[in-house]
């Protein structure tokens, strides 16, 4: 029924958020840390969504995670696979420990890398589509600095990618902006009055549903595109 739709960083917020809009018409396979109960009760209501438990700090073991997954399952072929987890922590550059710096950089990026290394050949196999979830703060801001860095580096593979699997396999990177998820909390940030004007996880993750049918290897998502009501204006993935 439906795609083979992997789905990284699937327990929360944005990630979740796409669970829920995806479960009702494709197989998922939906990674993360820790699942919350509203998404160990999805798995539990469908046959649809298989959880898969990994840390993405260990880059290598992630990618050996998934893969013994996807043998379980008899996933041979997949059709898309939604790059999502992300982490990172608001300090002043000079100051921040190796082990977050390390961390940033393992699962923005070096993560990224095994996966996408490993879910080749199903990827070619499925005419699929792989797509990479980045940040407007890859061009730099301000105490962000190995984020801003892993986000680029991640830029940086996608464009490689995209040229390298030209022809046998679709690749971009959406660059989100400003989101309501718990990710600004735990990094350390604190957000004030501004975080109203910060687009929803559930309009975000209608905005990268619709953008995966655009063939534009980069695209910005905004809340001006989501007030815009750009969530309307094109197909989702059926």
């Amino acid at each position: 029924m439906g795609r083979n739709i992997l789905i990284t960083g699937g327990t929360t917020g944005i990630g979740y958020q796409l669970v829920r809009r995806l479960a009702q018409h494709h197989q998922l396979m939906v990674v993360g840390r820790a699942p919350n109960e509203q998404l160990i009760e999805l798995e539990g209501l469908t046959n649809n969504v298989i959880i898969v438990k990994t840390d993405f700090n260990n880059p290598a073991k992630a990618a050996i995670d998934i893969d013994k997954a996807m043998k379980k399952a008899k996933w041979d072929i997949l059709n898309n696979a939604i790059l999502n987890a992300g982490t990172g922590f608001v300090c002043d550059p000079t100051q921040e420990e190796p082990a977050a710096i390390r961390e940033t950089l393992n699962v923005n990026l070096l993560a990224n890398i095994a996966i996408s290394r490993m879910l080749k050949k199903r990827l070619i196999a499925g005419r699929g589509k792989i797509t990479f979830i980045g940040s407007m703060a890859r061009k730099g801001k301000e105490n962000f600095a190995s984020y801003a860095a892993s986000k680029a580096g991640l830029h940086g593979l996608a464009r490689a990618l995209h040229w390298e699997w030209r022809g046998i396999v679709d690749v971009q990177i959406l660059h989100l902006g400003p989101t309501k998820t718990q990710m600004h909390k735990k990094a350390g940030m604190k957000l004030g009055f501004s975080r109203h004007f910060f687009t929803s996880p559930e309009g975000m993750a209608a905005m990268i549903e619709k953008s995966i049918h655009k063939r534009r290897l980069s695209h910005n998502l905004t809340v001006f595109q989501d007030l815009a009501g750009s969530t309307f204006l094109s197909k989702g993935l059926k």
